[in-house]
């Protein structure tokens, strides 16, 4: 009886002191970010009658901050609604961010919200699909930017490229309605190598402070572009009969040195080409000049990664000759480069000497015998203050002289070689004299028209001679064979009539011998020829990698030719995708039919070509993936061109393996979970 007494009047005791009741018809949201407003509403209901000072305090762990005050005075059972907005900028704030609640207090009494977040987060989701970059060339990022509390983000974005060497590159642009698309030029001078992405996101307020802030970074890879091939020569002017020391050395776009194969050509004036040595940059190349070379001004050309230098060197003028006297006869050969035109002072014994005028052409020998009354001499010979010494030589004779003993080496060659010339010309003019006229039945001459001169019945050289392939391709326009796709790579010489066989054999061999590695079919249609990868012979369907390594090597071959010789190619290079009906015969060639436009629209695409590489929309959209094409008018028709070739072999073969140590340790797991 006395609990239940107890326990009445602490009832009573407690309602007492309940004077209002406070009520919250509005929670706060679960997050707000910077710059948000909190709006509460609150319902003060008054038991009996009250008078007082209503407060809203804004509670963050330890923190409290009062943001809303209002006097109230109700009787009882009235009730008074107050709408509170508390602004989350940094003059209400300060630095307050994390887990917070609103306190609603009247008097002793009070209630207190739901916990909220407040916070100053941004999220960046970024669309990135290319990670490796070249200089100069444009990095573009596009995505979103989304504030923790959900909603989108109106403010900035700036994209910063940080390098090794604490160096940095940066572009700002705009986010509207939580987008963004910015783009950056990546620098030509950028170093190679892994580099940073920063994104920083941020909004700002009315006093331009940063408020909700984002930030992401991720990493992207700089390609090594050799920029210039520079050609180093240890001499600029040498001596004949010395080594020419130089090499190649290739920079990529800071100036770091580069290993990659190069072509290196030694040409003597008039593209007169001494020798060529494929090598690799960096390496130094000894090259003997010599003793006999005019003194001219040579030439080295360089050639490596699309990339080509020239520089000159001069070969000195050199004016030297052999003296030896064997058996009292003076032999003088002129050992140097230039005709040696000088007096040389022979002394026989003490009291005598001759002066003999001396002209020798290069690798010209003159003897000259000595007299003397008989008797052992010593002789000294002086040319150009430089004395030779001979002891114990047996001359014989009436009084000291000497005698030219008549021409060698290079006369007697000269002597012969204009003998021949004329021979030849005697015969070349005896055979048009009996070819230019016929005799009549009189024994009158009578003279032949110019087109029943010589060579009367050769017909003109067909183009087909320019390729010598075992692997040929033969047009039908009626066969029973294989319908497939090919790929057909074009190479038209739009100056075909103008070039000489002899000055473009080489290179054509060079371009042939590459295409038959790669099982092409050639075959040649006037100026153009045509490479065909054609399964029938390639056993393989994907053959768009082979053409494109083709079609590259091509241009490279016909641009080092133009760079070299005087014969200049204007070429054209296209490549093209579409179905052919074909057939392997009994002689190992290709005959076939190209279906629709295929061989013609080769054609058309090869001469719109400037020396690149076009490439039709079919072989495009054919190798997909593979290749990062550029798009590009000309003569009002669309075309694309290659901008890289991607290798994604080693990523198949890495994925391959990934999932094959899977597999395993997934097998292995299972297992040991069987024996367990």
């Amino acid at each position: 009886m006395k609990k239940v007494v107890f326990l009445i009047l602490i009832c009573m005791v407690v309602l007492s002191t309940v004077s209002a009741e406070i009520i919250f018809d509005k929670q706060p949201e679960g997050v707000y970010n910077l710059e948000d407003s909190v709006d509460i509403l609150v319902t003060v209901k008054a038991l009996e009658s009250i008078s007082g000072n209503f407060k809203m305090n804004l509670i963050c762990e330890s923190k409290q901050i009062v943001y809303f005050q209002n006097g109230v005075s109700l009787n009882a059972g009235e009730e008074k609604k107050m709408e509170t907005s508390l602004i989350l900028n940094k003059e209400n704030l300060g630095a307050t961010l994390g887990d917070c609640k609103i306190k609603a207090s009247l008097g002793e009494e009070y209630e207190i919200t739901n916990d909220f977040e407040i916070s100053n987060l941004i999220t960046i989701e970024t669309e990135l699909e290319e990670t490796e970059f070249k200089p100069e060339e444009e990095i573009v990022i596009k995505g979103n930017a989304i504030k923790e509390n959900g909603e989108d983000v109106d403010g900035f974005i700036s994209l910063k490229i940080v390098s090794g060497n604490n160096s940095s590159v940066e572009k700002l642009s705009t986010i509207s309605n939580g987008f963004f698309s910015v783009s950056l030029t990546i620098p030509e001078n950028m170093e190679s190598g892994n580099h940073v992405v920063q994104l920083n996101a941020y909004e700002l307020n009315s006093d331009e402070e940063q408020t909700n802030k984002g930030f992401m970074s991720f990493n992207i890879n700089i390609e090594q572009v050799p920029t210039n091939l520079e050609i180093v020569i240890e001499e600029e002017e040498i001596l004949p009969g010395n080594i020419l020391k130089t090499k190649a050395i290739l920079h990529d776009q800071t100036g770091k040195e580069i290993s990659a194969p190069v072509i290196i050509t030694i040409k003597k004036s008039k593209n007169e080409i001494v020798q060529q040595i494929e090598t690799n940059t960096g390496e130094l190349i000894e090259v003997n000049i010599p003793y006999n070379e005019l003194p001219k001004n040579w030439t080295i050309v360089a050639v490596s990664s699309m990339l080509d230098s020239e520089r000159s060197f001069t070969v000195l003028e050199n004016k030297e000759v052999s003296i030896d006297v064997v058996n009292g006869t003076v032999i003088l050969t002129n050992v140097g480069n230039v005709p040696y035109n000088e007096s040389i002072l022979i002394k026989i014994g003490e009291n005598s000497s001759l002066n003999i005028d001396v002209f020798l052409e290069v690798d010209e020998v003159k003897k000259y015998e000595l007299r003397a009354p008989d008797g052992e001499y010593y002789v000294e010979i002086i040319s150009e203050g430089e004395s030779h010494f001979w002891g114990g030589i047996l001359l014989t004779g009436r009084a000291v002289d000497f005698k030219e003993l008549g021409v060698s080496g290079r006369g007697i060659i000269k002597v012969l070689v204009w003998i021949f010339i004329i021979g030849v010309l005697g015969f070349v003019a005896f055979v048009i004299y009996k070819k230019g006229y016929k005799k009549s039945f009189f024994g009158s001459k009578k003279k032949l028209k110019n087109s029943e001169m010589i060579f009367k019945k050769e017909s003109p050289k067909k183009h087909s001679e320019l390729i010598n392939t075992s692997n040929k391709a033969i047009l039908s326009l009626s066969i029973n064979g294989d319908r497939h796709d090919a790929s057909i790579v074009c190479l038209k010489i739009k100056n075909l009539k103008d070039l000489k066989k002899e000055g473009i054999n080489e290179t054509f061999k060079r371009i042939v011998s590459f295409a038959e590695g790669k099982k092409t079919m050639i075959y040649e249609a006037n100026e153009n020829i045509f490479f065909i990868f054609s399964a029938l012979k390639t056993r393989t369907f994907k053959n768009e990698k082979s053409a494109i390594e083709l079609a590259g090597k091509i241009e490279e071959f016909l641009k080092y030719h133009n760079k070299i010789f005087k014969q200049k190619f204007d070429f054209g290079i296209s490549i093209n995708f579409g179905e052919i009906v074909g057939k392997i015969n009994e002689k190992d060639e290709l005959e076939f039919m190209a279906m629709g436009n295929l061989i013609v629209n080769s054609k058309k695409l090869s001469e719109l070509s400037s020396g690149e590489v076009l490439l039709s929309k079919d072989f495009r959209d054919r190798a997909g993936g593979m290749l990062k094409t550029g798009e590009k008018e000309i003569a009002g028709k669309k075309v694309y061109i290659i901008r890289e070739l991607r290798d994604r072999e080693q990523h198949k073969k890495f994925l391959a393996n990934f999932l094959h140590n899977l597999e395993k340790d997934k097998a292995e797991r299972e297992k040991r979970e069987k024996k367990d």
